[in-house]
């Protein structure tokens, strides 16, 4: 059998809601059949934000699924490979990935005040340490006990979010949280990304047809409608918009052809190509 030529696919950098490269690079991951080679193209980026961290697991998840084969990561700055190595990326895909190099770690004060290794969540119980992470970051970043009830809710809504991952994914659900720090105060940046069944579906499996675009059902989502049977839970997209609204924060999803971003203005944007699963990016600021 002859070998298939090696494509790039270009990683767009997730900013706001990925209008831009997105809808290709949901049409390419839709058309890769068994034996294609590809290579993900980082483009030189300077930096890996959370939830950058987030679509490369995905996309390097789905690539080696659809094409059977390992795929090969381009582009990456040696700095950025190092953060990717204490953040322990490596040996989340090494089963996917044929060329990422285990460079020397970055220093301690990385791994022991800022930063919270990306988190492989395949199960439920694989919930309470990433979420317990969570809290310990939020206590670290924002230690004024005004805040407590600040950092509960963002707790909640984290631990909502990776159990409709788990839940409705036959992939991993991927989760990364971590501080920056910017004329002394912090700032603390949450990423959660599956590749499931998508708001939509999961509104519809509870309520039948309530909308007709991504961007309806994820409108009714924040509005607090639930796709859960049971009482509890079902409105962590409510509460996080709420958050983010009142203390200056922003969130970002993107769910099937749908992307919403609260900045804290109102954005949205409906593509034409469906990413798998739903991904969330919340930005986080100290002044509830």
């Amino acid at each position: 059998m002859e070998q298939k030529e090696t494509s790039i696919i270009d990683l767009p950098s997730p900013d706001l809601l990925w209008i831009n490269k997105a809808d290709r690079l949901a049409w390419r991951l839709n058309k890769l059949e068994p034996g294609d080679n590809i290579a993900l193209n980082i483009q030189n980026k300077d930096w890996i934000e959370p939830i950058d961290m987030v679509l490369l697991a995905l996309c390097t998840l789905i690539i080696h699924e659809k094409t059977q084969n390992q795929v090969v990561i381009k582009g990456l700055l040696p700095h950025v490979e190092r953060y990717l190595a204490t953040m322990g990326f490596h040996d989340l895909v090494k089963d996917a990935c044929s060329n990422l190099q285990l460079r020397q770690p970055m220093f301690n004060f990385f791994t022991t005040n800022k930063s919270v290794s990306i988190t492989k969540l395949n199960a439920l119980e694989d919930i309470l340490p990433f979420v317990n992470n969570v809290k310990s970051v939020l206590d670290r970043a924002f230690p004024n006990r005004r805040m407590q009830n600040y950092k509960d809710k963002v707790s909640t809504v984290v631990l909502e979010a990776c159990s409709n991952g788990v839940e409705h994914s036959t992939r991993p659900t991927y989760g990364v949280v971590q501080v920056y720090s910017h004329k002394g105060e912090n700032e603390v940046r949450i990423a959660i990304g599956d590749t499931g069944m998508g708001i939509k579906r999961h509104l519809q499996n509870r309520h039948g047809n309530i909308g007709f675009s991504d961007n309806q059902y994820i409108m009714k989502a924040l509005e607090g409608t639930s796709g859960r049977l049971g009482a509890r839970g079902g409105n962590g997209l409510r509460r996080i918009q709420e958050i983010c609204r009142e203390n200056g924060g922003s969130f970002s999803i993107r769910s099937g052809q749908g992307a919403l971003a609260i900045l804290p203005e109102l954005f949205e944007h409906q593509g034409f190509n469906e990413f798998p699963g739903t991904q969330l990016s919340i930005v986080l600021h100290p002044n509830p």
